[in-house]
């Protein structure tokens, strides 16, 4: 605050300069504050952004003007492989709207990646031009990756695999493309790996995690319920006599299983390497199971024949959850000729564990509560030792078998998928239908879903004979029902085919099925075009199934339909549109400029026929 007080320094008074004292003490600045030159600079949303090939995002640019009101140029640069038109090659670019006018601060960055742009990381600049103000800058950090799949394919490989392919063995670099694989326990270093045979110190197992890190490795076991005993597998052999001395018949802790009418071990009839049906309930059993078959691929390694490194998982066979399934099956031992390995009667017989004598009954709940009761130990067992547990119960059909599934969030093989040989069709395809929903409704649970063409069997291993290979899919094989229409092995791969892509979530990351299709039965399983992302994409689906009539279903996705028919007769779809498109099959889907157009209010459907209908 100012005052009229008088101040003295020396001889000199400041009364005369009073006024001047309060000019320069009260009056305040004399000069205004500099103005910020004009300028603007650009915001984009992200400063990083990851596309995957054949697909398209949007980025957000925000320009921050200050005292500029001029019109901005937006252009993109960078060691990317940009254009302005789109292909297959290139990374298409756009800016909405280009110039940005003087009086707006917004515009929107479009990338669409080719469906053949290199998989990698690249460096773009947001370039901005004015006519009055220097150039302004801002990075963009952009990941292409590559297209996600769509179809997650499966390799199911047992015994002597790979007769089929050239060489009579099986190459790594084929299996390395498929997304899981399910293999014999002893595979590791195997000579039917067409590799292995040119470096016998190759772990394939390892080579397969090198070529494709995201594969998924099983090794398969006969699970619990039986017991497997080989002439080729000394220690299986150990592994039986250590059983039926210590808790075999006469014992108070017996782990197996002897015919109620003839008192014996019983054996498959089918596969008669195969002893059961052993005392799943017994918690002795369940335990030694675990133990041996985890130490033996995975902890000590005794005999050095299994090697579970760089494997992820044990995949369990014979996992039915009905009993029934296995006891019809069974046959007393005694009618087996070792010698001659044939059968000499035909005296099948029941396990005593899990079948009721005085009612002629399979004792099937308990044979479930035995079956959770494994689950139960088993999942958090091997999961608690870094490995996932898979099995095979050859069909999903009961609402408890499915939650208990869900609940434990296993990998499920329904060998007897889409196409079940081993199973009669009715003309009515609703067994189809609910295996459609099965897979559809599937959330923490995953399915491969077996498909073999008709006409061949789990049984007979040894149908896929040396030479025969992709020749087998020109083959027609005819509907298991009566008076059913044939198809060949590749529209068999089609029908089966478009019924996964109606029940696949597209989820990469939790996918809720795998697909698998063979016609050499386990021993050998060819890699389709089909399955290249590069070849057959639709993109993402725009909504789930949809029911059309009585086993004719369709589904939308960004680029076409997928629809199926699962009846023995032609049927007529009519989606809710106008217009054209194209008809894909086996034949035409490599050009699809060539393949038929059809009105998309009436689409031809053959008998069991699974159909691509591409938007033009």
């Amino acid at each position: 605050m100012c005052s009229g007080r008088r101040f003295f320094l020396g001889f000199w008074s400041l009364t005369s300069l009073t006024g001047l004292l309060l000019a320069t003490s009260c009056a305040g600045p004399t000069s205004q504050t500099p103005q910020r030159p004009a300028s603007y600079a650009l915001r984009p949303a992200q400063q990083s952004l990851t596309l995957e090939q054949g697909r398209e995002a949007l980025v957000e640019i925000r320009l921050e003007r200050t005292r500029f009101d001029g019109a901005v140029e937006l252009r993109l640069e960078g060691d990317a492989p940009l254009a302005l038109v789109a292909s297959p090659q290139t990374i298409a670019w756009s800016f909405s709207p280009n110039p940005v006018p003087g009086t707006q601060t917004q515009s929107s960055l479009s990338l669409r990646a080719g469906k053949e742009v290199p998989p990698g990381s690249y460096s773009l600049r947001i370039r901005g031009r004015s006519e009055t103000l220097p150039d302004q800058t801002s990075p963009l950090q952009l990941q292409v990756r590559p297209r996600q799949p769509f179809t997650l394919t499966a390799l199911v490989l047992y015994g002597r695999f790979g007769p089929t392919h050239p060489g009579d063995c099986y190459p790594i670099a084929t299996a390395a493309r498929f997304h899981l694989l399910d293999i014999s326990a002893g595979a590791h270093n195997s000579d039917r790996w067409c590799e292995v045979r040119q470096n016998n110190r190759l772990n394939a197992f390892e080579e397969l995690k090198r070529r494709n890190p995201r594969m998924r490795i099983y090794l398969y076991y006969i699970g619990p319920p039986d017991i497997a005993v080989s002439v080729y597998d000394p220690v299986s052999q150990q592994e039986w006599d250590w059983i039926r001395q210590n808790h075999g018949i006469g014992s108070p802790d017996r782990w197996i299983s002897v015919g109620v009418q003839s008192g014996e071990y019983l054996r498959d009839e089918r596969w008669p390497w195969i002893f059961g049906v052993m005392n799943l309930g017994n918690p002795n059993w369940r335990r030694h199971w675990m133990e041996t078959r985890y130490d033996r691929a995975w902890g000590r390694r005794l005999d050095g024949r299994h090697n579970g490194a760089h494997t992820d998982g044990i995949f369990l066979d014979n996992m039915e959850y009905n009993v029934r399934s296995k006891g019809i099956y069974k046959r007393r031992a005694g009618c087996f000729d070792e010698a001659a390995w044939r059968w000499v009667c035909q005296d099948r017989d029941h396990p005593d564990l899990y079948y009721n004598q005085a009612q002629g009954q399979y004792r099937e709940d308990l044979w479930q509560d035995h079956y959770r009761d494994f689950l139960n130990e088993s999942v958090p067992f091997f999961r608690n030792r870094g490995l996932d547990l898979a099995l095979n119960p050859w069909r999903i059909y009961d609402r408890g078998q499915i939650a208990l599934y869900e609940t434990h969030g296993v990998l499920v093989f329904e060998e007897c998928g889409f196409l079940c040989p081993e199973e009669m069709w009715d003309k009515r395809p609703l067994r189809w239908e609910f295996k459609l929903e099965t897979m559809r409704q599937a959330q923490n649970y995953r399915i491969i879903t077996g498909n073999r063409v008709p006409g061949t069997s789990a049984a007979n291993l040894n149908q896929a004979a040396p030479g025969e290979g992709l020749q087998r899919m020109d083959r027609s094989y005819p509907a298991p029902c009566t008076g059913c229409p044939s198809r060949t092995g590749w529209q068999w791969l089609w029908f089966a085919l478009g019924s996964y892509w109606l029940a696949y979530n597209f989820d990469a990351e939790r996918p809720n099925a795998y697909f698998h299709f063979s016609a050499w039965e386990y021993r050998d399983q060819h890699w389709f075009e089909e399955y290249d992302p590069q070849l057959l994409h639709l993109g993402r689906p725009l909504g789930p199934a949809l029911r059309a009539s009585e086993g004719v279903w369709w589904r939308p996705f960004e680029e076409g339909w997928v629809a199926v028919n699962a009846n023995p007769e032609p049927k007529s779809l009519s989606l809710p549109l106008e217009g054209w498109a194209r008809l894909l099959d086996h034949e035409n889907f490599r050009t699809p400029e060539r393949a038929p157009r059809v009105n998309l209010r009436q689409i031809p459907l053959e008998p069991y026929h699974g159909a691509i209908i591409l938007k033009e």
